[in-house]
């Protein structure tokens, strides 16, 4: 008996130290509690919007989405292996189709939704997911930053020529993260040195960009991280902290949070038609800007909705027309692992189309020429298919008379 109760007395010691470890090291990097962090490194993508603090957004001139006549979208889709050339319509490699009840459940679809001329002419929501459901962007977020960054320029408030460091001194370093400004930031061009390299499992929650995605404090997180990979400016790699530091640049410039911006400046001109939240690192503090938005599968929809309008929604103009030029052309082609065009965090696979994309498969396509928007909201966390699933959406935005 006595060998009994120092088996358990030693087996609770040990678990009580390990708890105390976890502890002290989860508050050493700034992020949540351990149990906190578990919950948030094990979650489904789409439920990672509950498990991380936020700040609301307020819908507060709603304008439904009108009902179109309902289409039956293809039976098969073409699935292709392809690369586009900068520019220029896709190239497929190889060619075949798939049913397309088939790609939606093999990429987890939790949304699809085609718009055509301001109505829906399709939704889907896998089960438990409704058209009031909040899902998450990931780096669909960083598009929505750029729309943002137009408005504090047109207000007069930021210039593309500002330094990081001019608002945010605190955060000099004598190197060339000095001369980081927010155009350089809007293309992908700030050189700071947090790679984008995913984490594939526990093993990865230490990278950089897990830190970034769960740490409770931004500003910590940007004084361990003044490294450069490149100076600034001289070329372009995709960096989520770019999209970070210039979400901060328009929060100081515009005197208020993000979500405050989307709530008065943003939702009720384009009536989004529900609340929707930004994720931060702590309440009152920084939107994780360069993703964490979390907005209804109609909402993201209103967003493509002002590229196919050239910036205006049913309330009002929500982006200058000299900064709706800067989002819908790209500044460079031949960018990422795609090749696509792409600028002021907005991609563009091809002349006429732009395409907001998020890790796990989150996307937004608008085709102006065509009038029409899709939206594919996913939990596909094997992820490697954006080319393919651009490609179907664009086959279903070109559909004539559907």
């Amino acid at each position: 008996m006595k060998i009994f109760r120092r088996i358990v007395r030693n087996l609770v010691v040990t678990l009580w130290a390990l708890f105390a470890l976890a502890w002290a090291g989860t508050a050493y990097l700034h992020y949540p509690n351990p149990v906190a962090s578990a919950r948030l490194g094990l979650a489904m993508p789409s439920a990672t919007v509950n498990l991380i603090p936020a700040h609301k957004i307020r819908a507060s001139q709603p304008v439904a989405l009108a009902s179109g006549t309902q289409e039956q979208l293809p039976t098969d889709v073409v699935w292709a292996s392809t690369v586009a050339a900068p520019m220029t319509d896709l190239q497929p490699l190889s060619l075949k189709t798939r049913k397309f009840s088939q790609f939606l459940t093999d990429t987890k679809t939790n949304a699809f939704l085609v718009v055509r001329h301001g109505k829906v002419t399709y939704e889907w929501y896998a089960p438990g997911v409704t058209k009031r459901t909040l899902l998450p962007s990931y780096s669909v977020a960083k598009s929505v930053v750029g729309i943002l960054a137009g408005q504090a320029i047109a207000a007069g408030k930021l210039k593309e020529s500002d330094t990081f460091v001019s608002m945010f001194p605190q955060y000099k370093s004598g190197t060339s993260f000095d001369r980081v400004t927010l155009g350089q930031l809007l293309d992908m061009k700030g050189g700071v040195g947090v790679s984008d390299d995913y984490p594939s499992g526990p093993s990865g929650w230490l990278l950089p960009i897990a830190q970034l995605f769960a740490t409770n404090d931004v500003s910590h997180f940007i004084s361990a991280h003044h490294s450069m990979f490149y100076a600034p400016g001289t070329k372009a790699v995709y960096r989520s902290i770019d999209a970070q530091l210039a979400g901060m640049m328009v929060n100081k410039a515009m005197g208020m949070s993000l979500a405050d911006q989307l709530s008065k400046n943003v939702f009720p001109q384009m009536g989004a038609e529900f609340d929707g939240s930004w994720s931060v690192d702590h309440k009152g503090g920084y939107e994780k800007s360069f993703c964490c938005l979390n907005l209804t599968a109609r909402d993201y929809a209103k967003f493509g909705e002002l590229f196919v309008n050239a910036g205006v929604g049913p309330n009002g103009r929500v982006i200058d027309p000299v900064w709706f030029k800067r989002l819908s052309q790209p500044a460079f082609g031949n960018f990422g692992d795609n090749k696509w065009g792409y600028g002021a965090f907005v991609w563009h696979p091809t002349n006429d189309t732009s395409f907001f994309t998020g890790l796990n498969g989150q996307y937004v396509l608008a085709v102006p020429s065509t009038g029409t928007v899709v939206v594919k909201l996913s939990d596909d966390i094997v992820g490697g298919v954006t080319v393919q699933s651009f490609n179907v959406m664009n086959q279903i935005a070109r559909i004539s008379n559907p």
